[in-house]
């Protein structure tokens, strides 16, 4: 018995190699200060960080665009994309078959925020059937871009909705 505990001992690891010992315990069983301070510098740095964040979102205002070819025919889903000159948020939406759209920034439908808005337009979505989309439609490259359309529009804070066309030359 007493050659038993001799060798046990001459060969056991010291404490802290040990697989036995979980790494958040120390020998009496208790958490160590520095991994409960560990947790609770995350905790509060997430904390800080998620208080800190700007979940602020600006009022929108129920905006429908209608776009239209030269000749004043319906453009069907066409791409349309707002930007706010002074907040830089942006406002999209696709038009029906009407070449109607309700915008959208947060939610949709909820519309765009108000003021003056540089706006794109770009080419025909592929939404549902491919066959359905109209194959003729090319909308130039100088409106469907913010930096070469000069294409703008304004929506203001009314309680009326704002009702916006554009026409958009078509090749």
């Amino acid at each position: 018995m007493m050659e038993k505990s001799l060798i046990s001992r001459a060969y056991s690891l010291p404490a802290a190699y040990r697989y036995d010992r979980t790494p958040a315990a120390d020998q009496s069983g208790r958490r160590r200060r520095s991994d409960l301070s560990r947790w609770s510098l995350l905790i509060g740095v997430i904390i800080s960080i998620a208080g800190c964040s700007d979940s602020k979102e600006l009022a929108t205002f129920p905006t429908t665009v209608k776009v239209r070819d030269s000749d004043g025919q319906p453009l069907a889903r066409v791409r349309v994309s707002f930007r706010s000159v002074e907040h830089q948020i942006t406002a999209r939406g696709v038009a029906d078959d009407e070449g109607v759209c309700q915008m959208t920034t947060y939610a949709p439908g909820d519309g765009a925020v108000a003021g003056r808005h540089q706006v794109a337009i770009g080419p025909p979505a592929m939404i549902g059937d491919p066959d359905d989309v109209q194959p003729n439609i090319r909308i130039p490259r100088r409106v469907s871009s913010y930096d070469g359309s000069k294409l703008e529009g304004t929506v203001t804070d009314s309680d009326e909705p704002n009702e916006l066309t554009f026409i958009v030359p078509v090749k």
